[in-house]
């Protein structure tokens, strides 16, 4: 091609059309307005298709739309279709496009192009949000297209991030949106009908040839189009998909090896990363970024409660990742959208990027861990700020407030010496200076956030902290789809079955839970636990291990508890356990302490017990409770121990006022691929690291390492844990 901006081969684009009206509607509509009809024809081939519609429209729009329209006496399948296709006009090159992908501004002109910019090119893929080794955002996987962007707007921010022609090899082509050389198909021939039938794995077996036949497969970085997936023909691909597998692989044995390959390194990724932060920044939503711990645990519960129901938001989230590195995710919980910054050395190239993606508000939902350098990133990027106060950290830099025997001791009097005893403060560090260095960010806090009154009550009363004028009481987002009602089960003739949630630290319960469990030793009560323990509970412990949170009420279902039992021994500042134990309408009983008396306030069938740091008092209690089950049911916690809570937070005051991020910077792919070769080696380090953390792991939970374990200090183990993984601060 002599001049690649006004001289282009002719090209058919091929659709080949079966079923799904609306989607073949909108392929050909998108296809007929966007290509140049001077040297492109658009080709559409109707297979005999079911539905009625289709063939009606087709025949009613083909010369409203100029495209030259075929239809097949007897259905042939997808493989037959396109080969007539691609016979209809030998001197054209072939772009094929399934009847479910949709197109925009000057897609093929740049696919042309790239399919050109080398000698032996046999096909070129754009990028599509379903397109398996050519899908954006998420590498490998089916995509929504981001939030509130059209389809014209994203493949805009890939022109324009993404130099034309820039591509990468592929060990096959993906056929939802593939050009094809003429020349090429002149060589290696048309799809192999015999081979595959009605289609699956016809164009990988065209691909495979090409390579052996020294062509190569290209992926256009700077071309997006979207692709419904599994429409037009995907009724027919299942049944013989093993069969056609099989068949290439018997063809090409080094086939699935050669895509492992291309998965594992990625090529394409740095630029994934680049076009994404220019969608982000094309996005008309307000961009807040999220920054955490990166422990797990009820903080992350929190941020993708955010993440879900915030859908006028867009967020982005910063943690921790190892020494004094930092983990931003572009999309959070996302598979590879996700760069990493060493502080020291990458701070001003995360501000830079963090403002080219428009990011306007930043929330503050833990600094464990973090590099202090990052407190002032609302600050250095001008932009609000909000807290969520999600433990004690800042009180005086332990969590819980426990002392050195794991009980709370956040009202005593001597709260800080007794804290310091547990967990001891920087040398030199006062529990004053502790609290007055966290008015960098409280005073900076449009709200301080806190999930419960009694943690209100127990932060906005601390000398330091008494001026602050920004505190909100807001429970987390689940608490709106919770309600009160009871649906206690039939107590039986069995035992009383008893169910403890969650992960369980020594201030959590673990150790309260197997004593009571223990020292009640006839069958009357039998205790569960869904979830694990900081070490192997005993015997009469049943564990049933670790759980997806939506797969939880089902597991509470099958164990079919009596009533659920909260044994903590620390104020729980809100406790995401306590909301299944609600929604599965069970009764409760827990420790007087903490968010728990204000959550239950009101409830039937539970109960707060104040004697919760004496295994033995628990132990007379739960066997009266085995001996009269009735009397449980009959118990209402007071309504006075509730506390007045802005429900309607997180959709009124927490959204108004968020603005735009004003976009001030770009960023390079240079950027990101620094970036992004920082995370590959933080990924490989902590693998190492993770590694020997689950041999530990796997010794620790056989009998002799139990008992091993048992011997070993809880401050020392998480001291070690923290050293080889990160996740919830109890696991």
């Amino acid at each position: 091609m002599s001049d690649l901006k006004t001289s282009y081969r002719a090209v058919d684009v091929i659709i080949p059309v079966y079923a799904g009206f609306n989607e073949t509607c909108a392929a050909i509509v998108t296809a007929a307005k966007s290509i140049d009809h001077r040297w492109a024809r658009l080709v559409v081939i109707n297979d005999c298709s079911p539905e009625p519609e289709i063939t009606q429209w087709l025949r009613d729009q083909h010369q409203a739309l100029g495209f030259e329209l075929h239809e097949n006496s007897s259905n042939l399948g997808f493989v037959g279709t396109v080969n007539k296709g691609m016979q209809l006009h030998p001197e054209a090159d072939v772009l094929l496009l399934n009847s479910d992908v949709e197109v925009a501004n000057d897609w093929l002109e740049r696919l042309q192009q790239t399919a050109y910019s080398h000698a032996q090119v046999a096909s070129v893929t754009a990028t599509a949000n379903n397109a398996t080794v050519c899908s954006f955002p998420v590498f490998c996987e089916d995509n929504e297209l981001p939030t509130g962007l059209s389809l014209e707007v994203i493949d805009q921010a890939f022109k324009d991030s993404v130099p034309a022609t820039t591509s990468v090899e592929l060990p096959t082509g993906v056929g939802c949106c593939m050009y094809m050389r003429r020349d090429a198909i002149e060589l290696l021939g048309l799809f192999d009908e015999e081979a595959y039938g009605r289609g699956y794995g016809e164009e990988n077996d065209w691909c495979q040839k090409a390579i052996a036949a020294g062509w190569t497969n290209l992926h256009a970085l700077n071309v997006f189009v979207y692709h419904k997936g599994a429409v037009s023909f995907a009724e027919e691909s299942n049944p013989r998909k093993d069969a056609n597998l099989l068949t290439l692989l018997k063809r090409y044995p080094a086939y699935n090896a050669d895509v492992q390959r291309f998965i594992a390194e990625d090529p394409a990724r740095e630029w994934r990363l680049l076009a994404y932060v220019k969608v982000l920044a094309a996005i008309r939503k307000p961009k807040v970024l999220l920054i955490a711990h990166g422990m797990g645990g009820g903080v992350y519960t929190h941020l993708r409660e955010l993440i879900a129901e915030q859908q006028e938001l867009v967020y982005l989230l910063l943690e921790p990742i190892t020494g004094g590195t930092v983990r931003l995710h572009l999309k959070p919980f996302a598979k590879g959208l996700y760069i990493d910054f060493e502080i020291e050395a990458d701070y001003p190239q995360l501000l830079q990027l963090l403002s080219a993606a428009g990011v306007g508000h930043a929330h503050f939902h833990h600094t464990l861990g973090l590099p202090t350098r990052v407190w002032g990133v609302a600050r250095d990027l001008s932009v609000s700020m909000d807290y969520t106060l999600h433990d004690y950290t800042i009180v005086n830099g332990n969590p819980a407030l426990l002392g050195k025997d794991g009980i709370f001791v956040g009202d005593h009097a001597e709260r800080d010496r007794l804290c310091a005893e547990h967990i001891p403060l920087p040398t030199g560090v006062t529990a004053k200076q502790w609290r007055e260095n966290q008015l960098f960010l409280l005073d900076r806090a449009r709200y301080l956030i806190c999930p419960s009154g009694d943690m209100h009550r127990r932060l906005s009363s601390l000398d330091e902290f008494s001026h602050l004028k920004s505190w909100v009481i807001a429970p987390h987002m689940d608490n709106h789809r919770l309600d009160n009602n009871l649906q206690p089960p039939e107590r039986g003739t069995g035992p009383l079955k008893v169910l403890v949630l969650g992960a369980l630290s020594p201030e959590k319960g673990a150790d309260v839970l197997e004593t009571v469990a223990t020292e009640i030793q006839d069958q009357r009560v039998q205790f569960h636990l869904l979830g694990y323990a900081y070490r192997v509970l005993n015997e009469r412990v049943i564990t049933h291990g670790a759980y997806a949170e939506s797969d939880a009420i089902q597991l509470i279902k099958e164990i079919s508890p009596h009533v659920v039992w909260f044994p903590a021994l620390c104020a729980e500042t809100y406790s995401y356990t306590l909301s299944l134990a609600l929604e599965a309408g069970l009764p409760v009983v827990a420790s007087d302490i903490g968010a728990f008396p204000e959550r239950l306030a009101g409830r039937a069938g539970s109960h707060l017990f104040k004697q919760y740091t004496d295994s033995n008092a628990w132990v007379e209690f739960w066997n009266s409770v085995a001996s009269d089950y009735s009397r449980l049911l009959s118990e209402t916690v007071d309504r006075s121990r509730a506390v007045s809570v802005d429900t309607a937070f997180y959709h009124q005051a927490y959204t108004d006022g968020l603005a735009f991020g004003t976009v001030t910077a770009s960023v390079t792919v240079d950027l990101i691929r620094a970036q992004m070769e920082r995370a590959l080696l933080v990924d490989r380090s902590c693998g190492r690291r993770r590694w020997i953390f689950d041999k530990l792991l796997s010794l620790l939970s056989t009998r002799w390492g139990s008992r091993v374990g048992r011997l070993i200090p809880v401050r020392l183990q998480r001291r070690i844990k923290r050293l080889l993984v990160r996740g919830a601060i109890h696991e």
